[in-house]
């Protein structure tokens, strides 16, 4: 059906002894781009981005709240696409708990998803809604023709396979990431439009300051 929204939470615990350790370079701008988004929440991004899409823009607050670092250690913000999905996106490295606790939800006008670890879950669960009823295999199965990622760039030197992350994959989670700190940083957590494949150096290098 239609898409109409999604959520993502990432709740993980890092100490100040984390931070602190190897220098020093956790949570800083200039060797780790920032805190939570650009080091942890990354991944959520990613799969988001590989799932959903780019979305049209973004909006983004960020927070010091427990650590005595240079960047974020609380963000939220909200994304907006072209046909009119929203989705929320929350991330902290302040959680009480040693875990690394994330959910996804995400749903239309005829079905929804679900994804959940950590926390108070022993074990990963995921769900889909389908049908009229919550189901536990997915409406359609697909599974990847790969090992993992070293075996398909192995296939892609080896053979030419197409590989099932190029680099413009990784564009596209870094075109969100700046989103959220043009938003965050230097917009007052404003809405920001993203800046699409193929814009010029220039306006990649002063997304960066």
């Amino acid at each position: 059906g239609k898409m109409i929204s999604g959520t993502t939470t990432v709740q993980i615990q890092r100490t100040h002894e984390y931070y602190e350790a190897n220098g020093g370079w956790h949570g800083t701008i200039a060797l780790d781009g920032g805190g939570v988004l650009s080091n942890q929440a990354i991944h959520e991004i990613d799969f988001l981005a590989f799932v959903l899409g780019l979305p049209r823009r973004v909006r983004c607050s960020i927070w010091t709240k427990g650590h005595d670092i240079e960047g974020e250690d609380l963000a939220a913000a909200i994304w907006e696409y072209e046909n009119g999905m929203v989705v929320t996106f929350e991330a902290t490295t302040c959680f009480p708990q040693k875990t690394w606790y994330s959910r996804t939800d995400i749903f239309g006008s005829d079905a929804a998803y679900y994804s959940v670890s950590g926390g108070p879950f022993d074990a990963a669960r995921c769900g889909w809604f389908y049908e009229g009823a919550w189901q536990t295999q997915p409406p359609e199965k697909v599974d990847s023709p790969w090992l993992n990622a070293a075996d398909n760039m192995a296939a892609a030197i080896r053979i030419g396979a197409d590989l099932m992350c190029p680099g413009e994959s990784g564009r596209a989670t870094q075109s969100i990431l700046d989103a959220m700190y043009r938003s965050g940083r230097n917009n007052d957590g404003g809405w920001v439009e993203l800046l699409r494949q193929g814009a010029g150096r220039k306006e990649h290098a002063d997304i960066q300051h």
